[in-house]
């Protein structure tokens, strides 16, 4: 969280796995740190890592509705794949049924 503070542009970059800071603390379940992100720079949701997908998608995954909401501003932001964070937290059998 320092180094966000000192060097605001490096929450911006992408490892070369493709994530970003922002990813890799939700990835690794750090949901401090990922509300001191939010609350440092909210634009940091929107970020689009590996296959475009944005932090939103992979809270989308995990099923955390209270982080769902902090990262709502991406949720009609599409990965490589055309699924919104709607398309991965609904499974895939249902959206069938839906259609």
């Amino acid at each position: 969280m320092e180094l966000m503070t000192l060097k605001p542009s490096l929450a911006l970059k992408l490892n070369v796995s493709g994530y970003s800071p922002m990813h890799l603390a939700l990835q690794a379940n750090h949901v401090r740190m990922v509300r001191g992100f939010i609350a440092i720079d909210s634009s940091l949701v929107s970020i689009k890592g590996r296959g475009r997908s944005t932090p939103l998608h992979h809270v989308a995954r995990i099923g955390d509705a209270e982080l769902l909401f902090a990262c709502a501003s991406s949720v009609e932001d599409l990965t490589i794949k055309c699924e919104t964070a709607l398309h991965i937290a609904c499974p895939s059998s249902l959206r069938t049924q839906w259609l």
